[in-house]
């Protein structure tokens, strides 16, 4: 099925493969270190709260990033910079592995970020290159579900590793899996933006894009709705290995596959939408947004069963499928608000794509250290800041919905 739409779209079955792999670079980065963070702070005698900010630090360093890969594919395709992306990754993923203080970690973390997010941003323009409207939601939302692998087997993998290592080994490991990225970019990723469609790079230029961008409603009340619906997700993965491990008691293994079972049902909800997209898209139904209006609605209320489960002090198992029910609603959410709002981008995809990713780093980076304001065993932060991410979002899709079409919506 996955094929097939990718077939439609003009996309080789083995650049799907890369593409797939190349998009599990951020889940990657974060899950497989999640069941290190207590042993990072143990090890390096840094309080929960430095450590978290090692997840906020890569995700400024995606911000950061975002603004530097996305107008440069613009400018010069997409090819080159997602090489020099991915050969930069695996330089960083070796220096988190020698880092020896936290300052140093957060330091590596944040160019780790920075070189990880040419894979995120580059692989959805590839895809955005070949499709647009409902086919393009379906063929993120696929890409979506192809990397889900990675945050199933990553919380696994890592605290496999620190079971025969430290937790520098996880680093070490990443930096393992971002040479056959690299490789796989260089062998089957062929260029998809002709020479014809690029834009001069400046600095004006650069600004004028952006600011047309953010000036169109209905492209930031998307991006906000994605951005934020996903903050949900970094709060939850900021928080979850004290949550389980110091509050609830689990060992570094049985998190690893409480995550997984979470991360599976992220997995079921995006095959149910990318089935639900397809028969759309045969039909020739250009509307993505009602796909993402059940998502929304959904996600605020999986949030205020989060909040419920902190106020109830729940045992694991509640608290197990409130995060299910989370990660769920925002497989509904991810390819429809990203492919309405590259919608509303024109031919600068690369950067409206890294616009959006900016809007999901900065939300994440702010989002994610608010659940360790009560300390490592606090439960109610985290739902209060899941829940108010989860009506941002809904609150930015109610603006960008009622807003004025810039563009034809397209088949």
């Amino acid at each position: 099925m996955s094929r097939s739409a990718f077939a439609d779209a003009g996309l080789p079955g083995s650049t799907v493969g890369v593409l797939a792999l190349i998009s599990t670079i951020n889940a990657l980065s974060t899950s497989a270190y999640l069941p290190a963070l207590p042993a990072v702070a143990a090890d390096l005698g840094a309080p929960t709260t430095s450590v978290q900010l090692t997840l906020t630090a890569y995700l400024a360093g995606i911000a950061v990033g975002q603004l530097t890969w996305g107008p440069l594919s613009d400018a010069v395709g997409r090819r080159r910079p997602l090489l020099v992306g991915l050969a930069c990754y695996v330089v960083a993923s070796l220096l988190c592995a020698a880092a020896s203080t936290i300052g140093m970690l957060l330091l590596f973390r944040a160019l780790q970020g920075w070189s990880a997010c040419a894979g995120t941003v580059l692989s959805r323009s590839v895809v955005a290159d070949h499709a647009r409207g409902t086919r393009l939601a379906q063929l993120l939302t696929v890409l979506l579900l192809l990397g889900v692998l990675a945050p199933v087997l990553a919380p696994l993998i890592g605290s496999g590793l620190l079971l025969t290592g430290s937790w520098r080994t996880v680093f070490l490991f990443l930096a393992a899996v971002g040479v056959p990225m690299a490789v796989g970019a260089w062998w089957r990723v062929a260029e998809s933006l002709p020479s014809a469609d690029r834009r001069p790079w400046s600095v004006p230029d650069l600004a004028h894009t952006v600011g047309g961008l953010l000036a169109n409603r209905r492209f930031t009340g998307f991006a906000v709705t994605l951005a934020s619906g996903f903050a949900t997700m970094f709060v939850f993965m900021s928080a979850a290995p004290f949550l389980f491990q110091t509050r609830l008691g689990l060992t570094a293994q049985q998190y690893a596959w409480v995550n997984a079972g979470v991360a599976g049902a992220l997995g079921v909800s995006m095959a149910l939408v990318h089935r639900h997209l397809g028969r759309r898209a045969e039909r020739g139904a250009a509307d993505p947004a009602a796909t993402a209006r059940v998502g929304v609605r959904l996600l605020v209320v999986a949030c205020g069963g989060v909040v419920a489960a902190a106020l109830t002090d729940a045992p694991t198992p509640v608290w197990v499928l409130a995060l299910m029910f989370v990660v769920a609603s925002l497989a509904p959410i991810a390819g429809s608000t990203m492919s309405l709002a590259l919608g509303e981008a024109g031919h600068a995809v690369g950067t409206g794509t890294a616009l959006v990713g900016v809007l999901q780093a900065l939300l994440g980076a702010v989002a994610a250290p608010l659940a360790g304001l009560g300390g490592p065993a606090a439960t109610l932060p985290m739902g209060t800041a899941m829940l108010g991410a989860a009506c941002l979002s809904a609150t930015a899709f109610h603006v960008a919905v009622r807003a004025r079409a810039t563009v034809p919506p397209p088949a």
